[in-house]
């Protein structure tokens, strides 16, 4: 029987919506480096090969009459740690297949289990084509050639498995952390000259990239951090492909620089952002609004009479909470799906009477519980005549909402939203589901497989969901079962869990 199983993969990356992944080409003109491949053999009696050159990698079984039956020679491709390999492309070529029962197989392993992505059962003598899977979730991808049996194998006279032109797309779902950001730009006064940022940082995954300064919008030219590694690989081609597995380093600093003399005078956004090889971005400073004065002031002006001073405007204060039921509190967790009502009240600190608070137009604005989610802003609220205001929540994901003053006093409030997870049993022993809510992340959820066992729920198994947010896994264990989806990175929701099913019983899709 020959079985042939193709996934699609999309390899090329576009900064910055392939934020969060990263390409590692090796075994090609443009990389020939052999960065994370290692050679697996087992051939008690030997004449099995793996050499690496210029061409790419090989396995080769060398003539010496017959191999036994489980003979096999491989190449394994490691991701490094804290990423994730989310497909993969490589050309493959085969030559020398003689009598008995070869195998050629490439294979993906994650989450302790191993999955053929292409099996060419018997093997067969073919040119070179291109192998390519996707949405692994996988810590190792292996090429092989093996004696399969039943009967011994024969070369012909050298059988050979030879691999080139490997792509390999890992994530990353850590973002860098900076830390002690000073020097010109990080004071109060205003701009003159070159001022600079300098800071230091570290990460965990692909490594810092480099570091680069926005004005007014626009991102000026990066400064790049780490060696000649930490460089993409081609020239115009994808700012996020690179040689090695690792490309650059997990700690290091930079300095930011921005010539003011280049600027218009006066007002302009600053900020100096940080990013990783996988395209992680944190902004280290601002955005802040800067006065750029590079021109001598000029002689002050006569002196006038000073008018009256108007009468101060009153100041404003608000307080505001999040109302369940008969519960009221800053932070609230909630089911996906309820409605939680928003109740507070405006205030005069000072400088009128009481009634002045009546009427006053609040401004609202949200943020979804992501590492680089922006404030978006909501329609506002108006105070009634004695100041006090209601609305409701938006329904979604877990969220923090801004609540402004007139006058800029504010509050801040935390919806955070238990993650939505539906569960059914297949067949009785097989666990399957979806994670609802959207904001699946790129290389999926995770999920624990938990059974019921003297008196407490305990994780048998963790599985990650497709990025459609749907799971499958085996618990391995009877009685009631649940699924539970913990808080995650990447994943704007509280942890949440399906209601328990048992064999032979139905319960709703929802979670709680």
């Amino acid at each position: 029987m020959r079985l042939f199983l193709f996934l699609p993969l999309i390899l090329l990356l576009a900064a910055p919506a392939r934020a969060g992944t990263y390409e590692v080409q090796t075994l090609s003109a443009a990389s020939p480096g052999f960065d994370g491949w290692s050679p697996s053999v087992y051939a008690p009696r030997g004449y099995v090969g793996v050499p690496a050159g210029p061409g790419g990698l090989a396995v080769q079984f060398h003539t010496r009459g017959l191999f036994d039956r489980g003979d096999i020679g491989a190449w394994v491709f490691t991701a490094p740690p804290d990423t994730t390999i989310v497909g993969w492309e490589v050309e493959r070529a085969v030559s020398g297949i003689g009598a008995g029962g070869w195998n050629t197989l490439f294979a993906a392993t994650g989450d302790g289990r191993a999955r053929f992505l292409y099996s060419d059962v018997p093997s067969q003598n073919r040119p070179w084509a291109v192998m390519h899977a996707g949405a692994l979730a996988a810590g190792h991808v292996t090429a092989m050639l093996r004696c399969a049996g039943p009967g011994p194998c024969r070369p012909a006279p050298i059988a050979t498995l030879r691999l080139r032109n490997s792509r390999v797309l890992l994530d990353d779902a850590f973002a860098p952390v900076a830390s002690a950001p000073q020097g010109d730009l990080a004071g109060a006064g205003p701009l003159a000259g070159t001022t600079a940022l300098s800071f230091t940082a570290t990460d965990r995954g692909a490594g810092l990239y480099r570091a680069y300064a926005v004005v007014d919008g626009r991102r000026l030219e990066p400064v790049e951090i780490g060696d000649a590694r930490c460089r993409a690989l081609l020239a115009g081609g994808g700012a996020y492909v690179f040689g090695y597995r690792r490309p650059c380093p997990l700690g290091g600093g930079a300095v930011v620089a921005i010539d003011t003399t280049a600027l218009s005078e006066g007002r302009h956004t600053i900020a100096v952002a940080l990013e990783d090889a996988a395209g992680n971005a944190v902004t280290v400073y601002g955005p802040a609004t800067r006065v750029v004065d590079n021109v001598p002031d000029p002689r002050p002006p006569a002196p006038r009479p000073r008018p009256r001073p108007a009468l101060p405007a009153p100041v404003l204060g608000v307080t505001a909470w999040l109302e369940r039921g008969r519960r009221r509190a800053a932070a609230m967790t909630v089911r996906y799906g309820e409605r939680v009502r928003i109740r507070g009240r405006v205030v005069v600190l000072a400088g009128g009477p009481a009634s002045a608070a009546g009427g006053a137009a609040l401004d609202v604005a949200e943020r979804v519980a992501l590492p680089r989610a922006a404030w978006r802003a909501l329609t506002g609220i108006r105070a009634l005549a004695d100041g006090r205001f209601t609305a409701f929540a938006r329904v979604g994901p877990s969220r923090r909402l801004r609540i402004v003053a007139p006058g800029g006093d504010s509050v801040s409030l935390t919806v955070r939203v238990r993650a939505p997870v539906s569960a059914r049993l297949v067949r009785g022993r097989v666990l399957s589901g979806r994670l609802r809510g959207g904001y699946v992340p790129p290389g999926g959820a995770l999920v624990e497989l938990q059974a019921r066992s003297g008196g407490r729920w305990v994780t048998r198994r963790v599985v990650r969901t497709f990025t459609s947010g749907r799971y499958r896994g085996r618990p391995g264990a009877r009685g009631p079962l649940r699924a539970r989806v913990p808080r995650q990175p990447w994943l704007p929701f509280a942890a949440g869990v399906s209601l328990p099913r048992t064999a032979g019983r139905t319960a709703p899709r929802t979670s709680r």
